[in-house]
């Protein structure tokens, strides 16, 4: 075992070597690391703010449940009071798809992430 009488530790020394005089020989050894990682960097899991969510929520549902155009969609948020996030300017059509399409195939991603996650959890356990 190391410590500070077999390392040199404290012990006036000219140079390096010195200090590590004593080699210590080990027959086998074994390391084990268990890293967990919790980030949304990885898989961008928390990508968006609150505003940013709820305005593609309010336009999924305008698309999906009622029906409406790009076109359509961008004058009913304009009539809410919706304004782009990063310039604050009206939300034009072609925004709208760009945010619809966008958030469209990061759903898509993830949910083939999750698929992924759940059938290596099935075949390793």
């Amino acid at each position: 075992m190391l410590n500070r009488s077999n390392i040199g530790v404290g012990k006036p020394c000219s140079t390096v070597p010195e200090c590590f005089k004593k080699v210590v020989y080990y027959d086998s050894l074994t390391m084990e690391f268990t890293i967990f990682i919790k980030t949304s960097t990885l898989t961008k899991t928390t990508h968006y703010t609150g505003y940013q969510k709820k305005l593609f929520d309010e336009i999924k549902r305008l698309k999906e449940v009622e029906g409406y155009g790009y076109k359509r969609i961008s004058y009913i948020l304009y009539e809410k009071g919706y304004r782009s996030v990063r310039t604050d300017s009206i939300l034009r059509h072609n925004y709208i798809y760009s945010i619809y399409k966008k958030v469209k195939v990061r759903e898509k991603i993830l949910w083939f992430m999750n698929l992924y996650n759940y059938v290596y959890l099935i075949n390793n356990s």
